[in-house]
């Protein structure tokens, strides 16, 4: 049962992470040579157990990085929603909030950078 749960919660974090990065199921599935339909039922979190496919998708989706200084709309929305659901209204209540939202700075991951290499032609071809 605990797996159960892990493998749904990893399914639903990478589906997040693809929804805020603007992350298409079409070009996961393009990216890592399956079906979007494929995709779709390992970001459902539907899945039994884990499969290379599973590993593939959760693997793409954490090496896209963030762009920096440009947050994603997807992303603004969840924040926009759950300061809705939590704030008073009251400027001393914004104030708290602000400063725990700053001080969660300090758990942000590092920035990934993803390198593409260079596809060389085979040697002895021109």
């Amino acid at each position: 049962m605990n797996a159960d749960w892990n493998l749904r919660t990893e399914a639903h974090r990478t589906a997040l992470r693809a929804k805020t990065l603007g992350l298409s199921q079409e070009t996961i599935a393009a990216s890592i040579g399956a079906s979007q339909s494929q995709v779709s039922r390992v970001l459902a979190g539907t899945a039994k157990r884990r499969s290379k496919l599973f590993d593939r998708v959760c693997k793409y989706v954490n090496s896209v990085a963030s762009p920096v200084g440009s947050p994603s709309k997807a992303g603004e929305a969840i924040l926009q929603e759950a300061l809705g659901e939590v704030w008073d209204g009251s400027e001393l209540h914004a104030e708290a909030m602000a400063t725990v939202i700053r001080s969660l700075g300090a758990f942000r991951p590092p920035q990934l950078v993803v390198v593409q290499r260079k596809k060389h032609a085979p040697t002895g071809t021109r």
